[in-house]
């Protein structure tokens, strides 16, 4: 940073990949936070084939204390992130992803307002409203029924829900670089961050819808169908377990019971729906995966391979 720009009090991480179609927005919205306080714009783009980053400089052209990380070649989401977070100087850190957008302008100053009043809090949140693209139609997350400005979750409610994404938080950005260097190394997305932060605070949620988070088919997350989300949160359940030191065994083995049954749920509707003809292993199909949710643990993972078979 140059010796005469102060500190920022945040630094924004704008992370893109291939995002032509929304970045605009994205940007956008960040440029339009009502603030009182200095904020740096860090862009981590991972040299996107199309036109994300010519937009993301165009919109950014006339801004002040802006970091353009280097976009040579393309080193996946993990280390996107890694090298992002590396090159903020802010006392928070803020996530913006190329396909959402903040659609409040007090984004920023609420939860910064929320991290410097509450120190029990190690991250800040808010209300999002998650958009269906393709559906047209949008669910807000998380529900809050109580008329409070703010409502405070624990690590163990974001295990029973991932409630809240990258572009909705804002973090202590002294925790952010006590990350180990594994998180970046498995196949993490923004809940086991989300997890790890939660570990050393509560989570304060903003109550107030300032976030929308896009799903569409383009998204490495949100593009994949219901029954492969549901997959893959069961799949990392025992590295999320381990990298938390099992502190919360417990509530990832509730978990797993849950995923366990909507993953037997969903094939016995696909089975029931399908021709005769097409349909696996006939009834066993359905009864096996009902099974999972109360087979003991070791006797689960031995039958896994079978299941797997089954598909």
């Amino acid at each position: 940073m140059a010796k005469d720009q102060p500190i920022p009090r945040v630094s924004v991480i704008l992370c893109t990949f291939r995002q032509e179609r929304y970045v605009r927005e994205a940007v956008r919205s960040i440029l339009a936070q009502r603030v009182d306080f200095d904020y740096e714009i860090v862009v981590a783009d991972d040299c996107s084939p199309d036109a994300t980053l010519h937009i993301i400089r165009h919109e950014l052209a006339g801004a002040s204390n802006v970091k353009f990380l280097p976009s040579v070649t393309n080193i996946g989401l993990s280390q996107n992130y890694k090298r992002a977070f590396t090159a903020c100087s802010g006392k928070y850190i803020s996530v913006l992803e190329g396909d959402d957008f903040w659609s409040s302008r007090d984004k920023l100053a609420s939860q910064v307002k929320l991290l410097e009043e509450h120190g029990e809090c190690s991250l800040a949140i808010s209300q999002t409203c998650v958009y269906f693209e393709d559906r047209g139609r949008c669910g807000i997350q998380p529900a809050i029924d109580s008329g409070a400005k703010i409502t405070r979750f624990r690590v163990e409610d974001l295990i029973k829900s991932n409630f809240t994404n990258f572009s909705g938080a804002t973090y202590r950005a002294e925790l952010v670089r006590r990350i180990p260097d594994r998180y970046f190394e498995i196949k993490a997305y923004d809940w086991l961050l989300h997890l790890w932060m939660a570990q050393f605070g509560l989570i304060g949620c903003v109550n107030d819808v300032q976030v929308v988070y896009r799903v569409h088919g383009g998204g490495l997350w949100s593009g994949l169908a219901d029954v492969e989300k549901l997959r893959a949160q069961r799949d990392v359940i025992d590295i999320y377990d381990e990298f938390l030191g099992h502190r919360y065994s417990t509530e990832f083995r509730q978990l797993r019971a849950g995923l366990d049954q909507a993953l037997g749920l969903a094939a016995a509707e696909r089975v029931a729906t399908a021709p005769q003809s097409k349909r696996p292993y006939g009834i066993l199909f359905p009864l096996a995966h009902l099974a999972r949710s109360v087979l003991p643990p070791g006797l689960a993972r031995r039958l896994r391979p079978i299941w797997g078979r089954m598909r």
